[in-house]
């Protein structure tokens, strides 16, 4: 038996719990599990596609045998199954909780509801973005319980002889641009690994440096597989990952990438002469998209095929809890956003903010979009959003300024796909 030892630090707040999304069921081993899956399903596509010879088909097969043998999988009639080659468990010192209801300090800024509000903006349905007199609410309040960060938990994995590399490096990739928990894709629940060990001696520790960063990242995409399936988050020729910018504090990370993501994809308020929340004059992308909300019906007759270009960010795309206004799959209930973001410690008062873009076919071929009520259309996908939103072709926002003027890119697409 082989043990390996990962030391993690919850560098964002991160909100998760067991069935009923209590923070004090603390994190579960199949929690980690889960989440450490996910990674190593991104991290395996490449090599997968390459054993099969570029049939996706036969690349998915390869996958799910291969997972099933190291992660285990319930029983079938060919016996195909069982546990896998090792055992996890997480220990850590009584954690730091904040209930439902309580305002979290470090999303407040002094005594104004508009600082830090970018990254409330990022934890949408966590907690309350604004303060609100009529339903008695604060800004910064926790609609959900969470683990508060700056706190340490360590995953052991016990395996049945050797260590499957595979394994590790996946664990690698979840402390490097991973999460866990509610939004963890808008950067929620970000981990660090810090180190990994081996019977006590240390194998691996984290990089200190933007430059080691980007090192030991690439590292571990060593194959490269093509444009994935529908709906199949994986590394591929078109990945994209960039380091945003620098920050002395993890949750203002979190408010300057949200206030970017939240400058480039809003229309700005009528009512503050089309100045966008953070007080900066409007982009004025997605027309369209802001004309379509306020007359679908003159949409619908004027331009059947349309389809808001926001569903890029991810579906339901919804623009008020009317019906009407929901922006859906015909098949799907849900389509997950394809842009992650993390947030990176690299020093005792460094952080970085990350963004990982995994390209996929969006939907599969022969879904709809349901844009408004019963007004099915085909898909119309615009991937260069998310790469203008990120790497900039275009670079800079309605001031002028570069949107990240400090973006280091880590990992850049071989090359252009269509859908």
């Amino acid at each position: 038996m082989e043990k390996i030892e990962a030391t993690f630090r919850i560098v964002t707040p991160m909100f998760i719990g067991g069935a009923n999304q209590d923070p004090s069921d603390g994190i579960r081993p199949p929690s980690v599990k889960g989440v450490l899956r996910f990674w190593w399903r991104a991290l395996s596509w490449g090599e997968a596609y390459r054993q099969a010879k570029g049939n996706k088909s036969k690349a998915l097969k390869i996958l799910h045998e291969k997972e099933i043998l190291l992660f285990g999988g319930a029983a079938d009639s060919n016996k195909k199954s069982g546990q896998g080659i090792f055992l996890l468990t997480v220990s850590n010192d009584p954690l730091n909780i904040l209930r439902e209801g309580v305002v979290h300090e470090g999303f407040i800024q002094g005594s104004s509801s508009s600082g830090l509000s970018s990254a409330r903006y990022l934890a949408y349905g966590l907690m309350r973005p604004f303060p609100s007199s009529k339903k008695k609410t604060r800004a910064g309040e926790l609609i959900r319980g969470c683990i508060n960060h700056n706190q340490e938990f360590n995953v052991s994995l016990l395996f049945k002889g050797e260590p499957d590399e595979s394994i590790l490096s996946a664990l690698k990739l979840l402390g490097l641009v991973g999460g866990l928990g509610g939004r963890s894709r808008n950067g929620l629940g970000s981990i660090t690994l810090e180190k990994l060990s081996r019977d006590k001696e240390i194998i691996w520790s984290c990089p200190e440096s933007v430059e080691d960063y980007s090192r030991v990242l690439n590292q571990l995409l060593p194959c490269m597989g093509d444009f994935p399936p529908a709906d199949y988050s994986a590394f591929s020729h078109q990945t994209s990952v960039d380091v945003l910018l620098k920050s002395n504090d993890p949750i203002q990370v979190l408010d300057k990438i949200g206030q970017k993501m939240l400058d480039f994809r809003s229309w700005g308020q009528s009512s503050r002469d089309n100045k966008l929340p953070s007080g900066n004059a409007s982009e004025r992308r997605f027309e369209d998209d802001h004309d379509w909300y306020r007359n679908v019906d003159y949409f619908k007759s004027s331009n059947p095929d349309f389809h808001p270009a926001r569903v890029i960010f991810g579906l339901p795309h919804n623009y008020s809890d009317k019906e009407y206004d929901c922006v859906t799959s015909s098949l799907y209930e849900r389509r997950s956003s394809p842009l992650f973001f993390h947030v990176q410690k690299i020093s005792e008062r460094q952080y970085i903010g990350v963004s990982v873009l995994l390209p996929a076919l969006f939907l599969p071929k022969k879904d709809l979009i349901e844009a408004g009520k019963n007004n099915e259309v085909s898909q119309n996908i615009n991937w260069g959003i998310l790469n203008e939103l990120i790497s900039g072709r275009e670079g800079k926002d309605s001031s002028g300024a570069f949107r990240f003027p400090d973006r280091v890119p880590v990992v850049t697409p071989l090359r252009e796909e269509a859908q």
